[in-house]
This record gives structure tokens, sequence and C-alpha cells, in this order.
């Protein structure tokens, strides 16, 4: 009878360590087809964090610039844009995440932080419509021209 159980002990450990090493296994499948998937794309999955993009030659440029609000004269401020502009490309950023700095425009203090309706007290899509300025555009033209003084 204690053979018996010793028998059976032993057989339920070799069939839990089968066990694990099946799920192992299956495991590292999975994640070599997505690694797989993710070569064959380029790129990662849409909606997913993308990484983030730094230029500080490009931010000292903007900053100085005039406010692209009020037209004070610089130094400004890089303002980030986190808003989502679907139909331009942009994705919008989480609260963790800061968006590549490609997406920034100069703003005055006063107009990025600290003015009653500045860009970081409320909601930034309103803020850009209520200037009437599609950042998008704005950042592409800053761009053309910060490669058009390089070169």
């Amino acid at each position: 009878m204690i053979r018996d159980d010793a028998n059976q002990r032993a057989a339920v450990q070799l069939a839990r360590q089968v066990l694990r090493d099946f799920n192992r296994q299956k495991k590292r499948e999975a994640k070599a087809k997505q690694r797989q998937q993710e070569k064959a794309v380029g790129k990662r999955a849409a909606g997913q964090r993308q990484p983030r993009l730094k230029g500080p030659a490009y931010l000292n440029f903007i900053r100085r610039q005039p406010c692209c609000v009020c037209g004070k004269a610089a130094p400004s401020q890089a303002a980030h844009i986190r808003s989502g502009y679907p139909e331009a490309g942009w994705r919008p950023t989480g609260m963790a995440e800061k968006p590549s700095d490609h997406r920034t425009l100069p703003l005055c203090s006063w107009c990025h932080l600290d003015g009653p309706e500045a860009q970081h007290k409320g909601n930034e899509s309103a803020f850009w419509r209520r200037h009437e300025i599609y950042p998008p555009s704005l950042c592409a033209s800053f761009r053309r021209q910060f490669e058009g003084d390089e070169a």
C-alpha cells in the first residue's frame, strides 16, 4: 500500500513537470510568433506606445521663436502637443508619456502654463481651437523652417 502511494505521488509529480514544460514551450512559441509578426510589420501594433523621438537642437530652435498664440518675443517654452490628430497621423499620448519633440510649438510661459486659459490648464484641443491653430500644420511649418536653417 505504501508503495502504491509513493508511485502515485511520483506519477503526479511527473505529470505536473510535463505540463509545466509544455506550457513553457507554448509561451516561447507565442512570443517568437509575436516577434516575427512585429518584424514583418516593421512597427508596433497600432495604439501601443511608440519610442519618443528627441531633438535637442530642434527644441532650442523652437525656444528662440516668438509665442505662436500671443506673439510675445522669445524666449519661449517648447510646448509638447499631447492631443491626437488622427488625420495627421498623430495619436494622443497618455499621461505618463511625452510626445516626440517634433510635436512642439513655441508658447510664452503665460500661454503655456501660467495664464488662466493656458495650454496645461484645461482641454488642450479646445485651447488650440480657441486660438484657431491647427498644431500638425504649424508644427510642420516650424520643422521645414528648422531644416532650412540647418542647410
